[in-house]
């Protein structure tokens, strides 16, 4: 009985999650496989790997990300238990106990592949390198995450409660004085929080790493850039969801008396708080590392090039697979411009563009989305 059910599963729930996660997933493989040139991936992903198993701190922070992605993953399957139209899969409390878990498990062990797999490779060298004590610990801790996940599954199936969660925690719900900049900031830290920390994550690993000389020794300018580049270029999702976000339940905003200037100061002051974290570290290096100049010239980069996707976004780009191959070319474009040190004229460029689109595009958008 297992087996049909979990074909019903997979169909429902595991093809609906890569299919709407399709675009982050596509991301995530860009930066883990796609930024680093073929014949040192494998040296980048050892490298990984062997810090987090020489590390406990190391390793905790990467425990601290799968756990977020367990509870994506949570978050979507208790949704979709939740929607009417999947309400016949409640049937599954009709079968055993045993039966039910087995199901479940077997439903979470798909939602959590991507980490599974690269969870072998982490076994596969922490065997060769002797660090069983790392590897069981791994092992033990996925099949906890999966394990958990499948009992949580199985009280939502008991328990229906049309979609409201099982625990609540008032205190992690953030409530920020409301003007046009804080609507962003407050959906940043009450809903994109997941997607916030694993961007915030990689971003400042990145910067960090370029900074200190992780990849490339050499005392150039440019190496910064280059890293900062990496991480901006990491949150494009959020930026994606920002525009989403802004056309959606700000929509109402367009009709109030704000000038596009005013408009488009509000969105610069929403991307520097987002990127606050990388200018502490920015300024952390401050002269050792980089100058003031550049990094006053690194701070500017950074909003500008968010502002720039942003900017983008008031074209009807609604696919993210579409927009991230406008993310991918603007950071060809821009990776070569910075290898000839044009961070100047790199700013102002990506400030002009927006602007221009911005004001040609702000009110129109909503035309062309009203007639399609």
């Amino acid at each position: 009985m297992v087996g049909p059910v979990s074909k019903v599963l997979n169909r429902v729930i595991v093809a609906q999650f890569y299919q709407r996660n399709a675009g982050l997933f596509l991301f995530l493989f860009i930066l883990l496989f796609g930024v680093v040139h073929g014949e040192e991936v494998l040296y980048y992903h050892l490298t990984l790997i062997y810090a987090m198993l020489d590390s406990n701190l190391f390793m905790a922070v990467i425990f601290i990300v799968w756990l977020l992605y367990g509870l994506k993953c949570a978050q979507f399957t208790t949704k979709s238990l939740s929607e009417p139209e999947n309400s016949f899969i409640n049937v599954i409390a009709c079968l055993s106990k045993r039966e039910q878990l087995l199901a479940l498990i077997n439903l979470q062990w798909l939602l959590f592949l991507p980490v599974l797999i690269y969870t072998l490779f982490i076994i596969s060298v922490g065997i060769y390198t002797k660090c069983f004590g790392q590897v069981l610990l791994v092992i033990a801790y996925n099949f906890l995450l999966c394990g958990l996940s499948a009992v949580f599954y199985r009280y939502k199936i008991q328990h229906p409660d049309s979609g409201k969660s099982l625990i609540r925690f008032p205190f992690l719900t953030i409530k920020i004085p409301k003007n046009y900049p804080a609507f962003f900031i407050t959906y940043l830290l009450n809903e994109l929080k997941i997607i916030f920390i694993v961007t915030k994550f990689f971003s400042a690993t990145v910067l960090i790493a370029f900074l200190n000389g992780f990849f490339i020794n050499v005392n150039d300018s440019r190496i910064p850039f280059l890293g900062f580049l990496l991480g901006i270029i990491a949150h494009c999702m959020l930026v994606f969801e920002f525009r989403k976000f802004e056309e959606t339940r700000l929509n109402f905003s367009r009709n109030l008396p704000i000038s596009r200037g005013k408009r488009f100061l509000s969105m610069a002051m929403v991307y520097t708080v987002v990127l606050l974290p990388e200018i502490i570290i920015l300024i952390t290096s401050i002269p050792t590392i980089i100058s003031a100049i550049n990094f006053i010239l690194l701070a500017v980069f950074g909003i500008s090039t968010l502002l720039f996707l942003h900017c983008l976004l008031y074209w009807p780009i609604r696919d993210t697979e579409v927009f991230l191959k406008y993310v991918f070319g603007t950071f060809s474009i821009l990776f070569f411009l910075i290898l000839y040190k044009a961070y100047v004229a790199i700013i102002s460029m990506l400030l002009l563009i927006s602007l221009l689109i911005f004001f040609l595009r702000y009110y129109r958008y909503e035309t062309i989305s009203t007639d399609e």
